[in-house]
């Protein structure tokens, strides 16, 4: 699988087709973009902070991808003749595996499109690329609060467990394939 170049198109629950790719370093104004229309709420779910603007360190960081051990994914769709991210979904080998084995993996939609699928959608095609690359483990910090996230997380069906300290739950799922999981790949 060539993860630099990967683009599929999903159907949201409402109808609304939307594309997922690969991220690419001339995504930068198109991220900026993205952060500015996050409602506070979804930047503190995210980074755990109020993190007003990325900066333009923030902005290599998550366009310039390795796509192995740093693998992110856009979802885009068109407003007034340009693509515009509505989501977006990466892991990154934290653990200096190679390749990885077990990766931290975070993901963030766009206040219009939650509650969509989309979520779903990012899960499944980033585990794709995962499990096609040898991951075997994601791993999420979730604040206990931030309860779309919780049920995007149950609803993916990857057998794993959790743990709660301090108002934050630790997810950890195994990439094994599930009957839920394999109607996604």
């Amino acid at each position: 699988m060539n993860v630099e170049r990967y683009s599929s198109q999903v159907m949201l629950r409402d109808g609304k087709a939307v594309r997922i790719r690969s991220i690419r370093p001339r995504d930068k104004r198109r991220l900026q973009s993205f952060h500015s229309h996050l409602s506070e709420r979804s930047i503190y779910f995210r980074f755990f902070e109020l993190k007003e603007r990325l900066n333009d360190r923030d902005l290599c960081y998550f366009t310039e991808v390795d796509s192995v051990g740093h693998v992110a994914l856009v979802a885009t769709t068109r407003k007034w003749l340009r693509q515009q991210i509505v989501g977006v979904a990466r892991y990154i080998n934290s653990q200096v595996q190679d390749p990885p084995k077990k990766v931290d993996v975070a993901f963030t939609v766009s206040n219009e499109y939650q509650g969509r699928g989309l979520g779903t959608a990012l899960f499944h095609q980033l585990a794709a690329i995962a499990r096609a690359q040898g991951v075997e483990v994601f791993e999420a910090e979730v604040l206990g609060e931030n309860r779309k996230m919780m049920r995007v997380i149950e609803h993916c069906g990857y057998p794993g467990n959790s743990t709660i300290e301090s108002g934050m739950v630790s997810v950890s799922f195994q990439l094994d394939g599930t009957p839920t999981a394999r109607e996604y790949s």
